[in-house]
């Protein structure tokens, strides 16, 4: 027994760095006993002259033992005794017990995960963490009350619950608690937690709400970090929760979620109050419904809180910080710039920056003041829809007060009066933000970025402030500057903006499609004769060139160089389509494109389709192929098909090579209505040998066909056409194919 003992105050001597490896039996030896993993020794000891060790004060060794050792002289001694004391150390138990009493002044504490798991036993006692716990050895987790509620108060004491790692695909309510009632969770950290599950949950519980004494939730100072991919409904922090109040806390990672809803503190919730929180990370799922805080909630208030969640789907309805609000929620000092994107029609989906739908109940309205968002706006329909906002989308039932939205951003609207947009340069103003509390609640560097809170840590996100142009403000005297292929990209970001290109831009990427396909280019660009050179667009599907859709815009002074365009339809060089009215008109001028144009069945060399567009001064020189065999293929040197168009001073060239059985071009035009040339030639050469024979062949010099008040006026075709030895039909004319109004024109045949 003694030897037994003689070793483990070996052992304590080893672990103790204040004593020496080797000692006299005439030293004395002071030293403190430290607390090994929840071990309590004694705290005090020293050895008299006769060399025995003597414990003053002591926990699990009896303080009034003496034990009278041999001496030891040397080190080479000592290290055999130490060596078999650390054996016999390894082969006892001396894991931590749970300590307290479970009451509020002494509150249980937990230092294992087999501690956390006696949380069951008492659902309404007081606990705190006494330590980190990881929980990586866990293969299959069961929460903490799988049956009733927990009531008590769990405090982490600023400690970590980590390392949760389990793929439980077919369990639902896979959360560290089941059920919160009346409860709070206060000062904890949930680290690296992955799980996969079917859902219904959050990662601190599946469900909350208050007592019936009517005490609230409350979850103070709580942070989670980690991903939860779910088929049903999912939360960064609990499923459904009422009357709970959410203060200085925050979620960071990814939510996936198949076809549900999801929040990045809770899905759906009544009368809950949300204070000095935040959200980073994504959402994604199919059918969604989402927030950066939560998918629903009735009533409740939003207050100093901001989101960076990103958000994308294909349908539903998604707000940077909420999908709905009614029943007279409040939003106050708040703010998101994650990004939003749903892919779907625009029947089935519902944008707004920071909610989706706002709806009003018995005349109760929800109110939004002092707030805004900083975020993209997408989607492949149109975004320019009712049932999408900058700031609210779906039905208008909000009161919105000193609120905004970053219109450049964004890339959407203004649609209606519940926006409320403003630059990217006026975001960053202090003086946009009337009637904001910059002395205690706002802050802002006019140099970096738009307004953050003083109480919320969050890091804004580098990308969406980083500047978008070299300079400028987009107005009509400090246009954006754009010096980068980047920069270029980032028109699409500021639709209704004016824009000046620095130098010629060498693109070193291809495009899967162009700009503004899911709304259009209103702006002026101006290229300032510089060159983009090396363009591709490799699209497999119809609308396709550098510009989609252009509408009351100005592009000049251009020049494209060494393109090459690819689509089904509706292909083009430089706009795929050009929309326009009596009252709105767009204008290319001085525009020029070289390069290569393929489509399946229809393309024009500039642009597909051209309504209500002038256009002088411009060029296509290169080849464009129609590759559809045994179809009807139409193109046209400059434009496939217009309405109310003017051509001046403008050209074609090169080659148009046909592929179809029935082939239709005209060098400048196809089928044109209301249209004025003047002043134009085409030297275009039209191809169809490669087509078998017997095939039909129209073609116009300088167009198909055209009606209405068109006129041609001193215009020339100086092209070629080729074609099979044997054809079934010909019809061409070196201006027109068939009839149109027709003076002042020379050509050569």
């Amino acid at each position: 027994m003694r030897r037994i003992i003689s070793l483990i105050l070996v052992w304590v001597m080893l672990m103790t760095s204040s004593i020496p490896i080797y000692a006299s039996a005439s030293q004395n030896i002071d030293f403190e006993m430290q607390n090994m993993s929840g071990l309590e020794l004694g705290n005090a000891a020293s050895t008299s002259s006769g060399g025995a060790i003597i414990v003053t004060s002591g926990g699990a060794i009896d303080s009034d033992l003496i034990i009278d050792p041999e001496p030891i002289q040397e080190e080479a001694e000592v290290m055999p005794v130490l060596a078999e004391a650390k054996m016999f150390m390894a082969s006892v138990d001396v894991s931590p017990v749970i300590t307290g009493r479970g009451s509020k002044d002494d509150p249980f504490v937990l230092y294992t995960a087999e501690h956390l798991k006696a949380v069951k036993n008492d659902l309404s006692a007081f606990y705190k963490l006494g330590n980190d716990i990881d929980l990586s050895n866990i293969k299959k987790w069961e929460s903490l009350n799988p049956t009733g509620y927990f009531t008590g108060v769990f405090d982490g004491d600023g400690h970590k619950i980590k390392n949760l790692n389990v793929d439980q695909p077919n369990d639902r309510y896979v959360s560290l608690f089941g059920q919160l009632k009346s409860a709070t969770i206060r000062n904890l950290t949930l680290e690296n937690f992955n799980i996969t599950s079917i859902g219904r949950t959050g990662f601190l519980a599946s469900r909350g709400k208050k007592g019936y004494d009517g005490t609230p939730m409350l979850i103070e100072n709580c942070h989670i970090t980690g991903n939860y991919n779910s088929k049903e409904s999912i939360a960064g922090f609990i499923g459904t929760t009422y009357d709970t109040e959410f203060i200085g806390c925050s979620y960071k990672g990814k939510l996936t979620t198949s076809s549900r809803a999801a929040g990045g503190l809770f899905t759906s919730g009544k009368n809950n109050i949300i204070s000095r929180c935040y959200t980073e990370g994504s959402i994604e799922g199919n059918h969604i419904n989402a927030g950066g805080f939560f998918n629903s909630m009735y009533g409740g208030e939003i207050i100093e809180s901001s989101s960076s969640m990103s958000i994308t789907g294909v349908k539903g309805a998604i707000g940077g910080l909420a999908s709905s609000l009614s029943d007279m929620a409040k939003i106050s000092n708040s703010f998101s710039i994650g990004n939003l994107n749903l892919s779907g029609s625009k029947y089935d989906i519902k944008i707004g920056g920071l909610v989706a739908l706002t709806n009003i109940k018995n005349n109760k309205k929800v109110s939004i003041d002092k707030s805004y968002f900083a975020g993209e706006i997408g989607s492949t329909s149109n975004v320019e829809y009712y049932q999408n906002g900058g700031l609210v989308g779906g039905t208008k039932g909000a009161d919105i007060k000193n609120s905004y939205y970053d219109v450049t951003i964004s890339g959407y609207g203004p649609y209606d009066a519940y926006d409320r947009p403003k630059t990217t340069a006026e975001m960053k103003s202090r003086e946009t933000y009337e009637n904001w509390d910059f002395d205690n609640i706002w802050t802002i560097d006019e140099d970096y970025g738009y307004p953050s809170l003083k109480n919320v840590p969050m890091d804004m996100s580098a990308s969406i402030h980083k500047p978008l142009f070299t300079a400028g403000v987009g107005s009509e005297q400090d246009p954006y500057i754009i010096s980068t292929e980047e920069q270029f990209l980032n028109i699409e970001k500021a639709r209704d903006a004016h824009f000046r290109l620095e130098s010629d831009i060498t693109f070193t990427e291809p495009l899967e499609q162009g700009l503004f396909e899911n709304t259009s280019f209103r702006g002026v660009l101006d290229g300032n004769n510089k060159k983009l050179i090396n363009l591709q667009v490799l699209k497999g599907t119809s609308f396709s060139g550098l510009f989609i859709k252009i509408e009351g815009a100005e592009i000049k002074d251009l020049t494209l160089e060494n393109v090459h365009i690819t689509g089904a339809n509706y292909v083009a060089s430089l706009v795929s389509k050009v929309i326009g009215n009596t009252n709105t008109r767009s204008t290319i001028s001085n525009c020029h494109v070289t390069g290569e144009v393929i489509a399946k069945t229809s393309v024009g060399g500039l642009i597909h389709n051209a309504d209500y567009v002038d256009i002088s001064d411009s060029s296509f020189v290169g080849t464009i192929s129609l590759v559809q065999e045994g179809a009807t293929t139409t193109g046209g040197g400059l434009i496939y098909s217009g309405n109310s168009v003017t051509i001046t001073d403008s050209f074609s060239n090169g080659e148009m090579i046909l592929h179809g059985n029935s082939n239709r071009a005209g060098g400048i035009g196809w089928s044109l209505v209301d249209t004025q040339i003047n002043r134009t030639y085409s030297a275009i050469t039209f191809d169809s040998t490669n087509c078998e024979s017997n095939i039909d062949v129209y073609i116009g010099g300088i167009a198909g066909s055209m009606s209405g008040e068109s006129n041609i006026h001193n215009s020339m075709y100086i092209g070629r056409l080729k074609i099979p030895e044997v054809v079934s039909t010909i019809e061409f004319g070196g201006i027109l194919k068939t009839g149109s109004k027709d003076k002042k024109c020379s050509y050569r045949e």
